[in-house]
């Protein structure tokens, strides 16, 4: 017998990314045919990162987060429950918090780790955010753009920050040109408002 957590109908990994808004969990027993009690209980941890989850039975706007959540399989063969990262606790490291399933009268268990993504206020980053920011940047100008560019260009994409940023060029109120900027010892771009920029 195995648990089977799937988040927002999904088992992927890429379904293990939340925000502050509760997602659909749905918790089923895989093997189990009912014959006997299956009490479990469902939690969750940390990994002493800053990430941190709740639980919540549902998702309406006034539903209070739980600390655990108890149910026996053997009167329904499937739970569906609700998780959310808790407020002001986004993560730092990828997947630093997770739900614990765990059987009451069984060894088994499961752990599946979660990260609580949210968009951050740019002034409000640690020290180590901001390493980890200005990193990114580093490691996409020295990988190579993932396709070959055809036709005129003042200067061919040849790096995967320069193809990134060329999809933004399409945002009709910005405009971005290249120049000599350095942030770690590498070039960048600058972007600038169309509204402010002179020829």
């Amino acid at each position: 017998m195995k648990f089977i957590l799937k988040i927002n109908g999904s088992e992927s990994e890429k379904a293990e990314f939340i925000g502050w808004t509760p997602v659909k969990c749905t918790l089923t027993l895989d093997g189990y045919k009912g014959d006997s009690p299956m009490p479990m209980t469902i939690t969750t941890g940390h990994y002493n990162k800053t990430g941190r989850i709740e639980l919540y039975l549902n998702n309406s706007p006034s539903e209070l987060p739980v600390q655990k959540i108890q149910h026996d399989f053997q009167t329904r063969n499937e739970l569906i429950f609700h998780v959310a990262g808790k407020f002001e606790h986004p993560s730092v490291a990828e997947k630093d918090t997770f739900i614990l399933v765990k059987s009451d009268n069984s060894d088994l268990k499961l752990e599946k780790d979660i990260m609580v993504r949210v968009r951050k206020n740019a002034n409000k980053l640690s020290d180590d955010e901001i390493t980890m920011f200005l990193e990114a940047f580093v490691r996409l100008n020295s990988e190579k753009a993932k396709k070959e560019y055809q036709g005129n260009f003042t200067r061919k994409p040849s790096k995967l920050l320069h193809e990134i940023i060329l999809m933004h060029t399409m945002m009709p109120l910005m405009k971005f040109i290249y120049a000599p900027h350095s942030i770690h010892g590498t070039e960048s771009l600058i972007c600038i408002w169309k509204e402010n920029y002179k020829q």
